[in-house]
């Protein structure tokens, strides 16, 4: 009886596996919900090498509106700044999770640097010096 309780229970396993693989692996849960409408990019804007239809809205600060998106592959992130005027220049980057600690960092026309961060990333050492926490994943900074 035991023996036939062993591969069910492998096979389980397995399968949770498996299913756990198919979630992003940036450490970002925002990628992982259904899109809406307010997730689209701007047509005009050019989120290249950011997986089409990947994007998610992630907050709107100080007139900009911030998102993540999926890279091409499964280790990379993406974080596009878009500003509601011309004056404060619109940005995005991509970069690999292989740090514990930022993913990746942009800065616009109006030199404010943005910084892409994974989930439950801490933001202490940074916010002392002079950068604003404006969602878990993002951290902004004007030089």
């Amino acid at each position: 009886m035991k023996r036939q309780l062993v591969p069910v229970v492998a096979a389980a396993l397995g399968a949770a596996l498996l299913l756990g693989g198919c979630s992003n692996a940036t450490g970002i849960k925002a990628l992982d919900r259904t899109a809406t409408a307010e997730d689209a990019l701007p047509d005009n804007f050019d989120a290249a090498p950011a997986k089409p239809d990947s994007s998610r809205l992630l907050t709107t600060h100080d007139g900009v509106r911030y998102f993540v998106a999926q890279g091409n592959d499964a280790g990379t992130a993406c974080v596009a700044a878009i500003a509601e005027t011309a004056s404060k220049g619109s940005v995005a980057g991509c970069g690999p999770f292989t740090s514990p600690t930022d993913v990746v960092s942009v800065t616009s026309q109006d030199r404010t640097e943005t910084k892409l961060v994974r989930d439950g990333f801490e933001s202490k050492k940074l916010e002392s010096e002079g950068w604003t926490r404006i969602h878990d994943n993002l951290l902004v900074k004007t030089k």
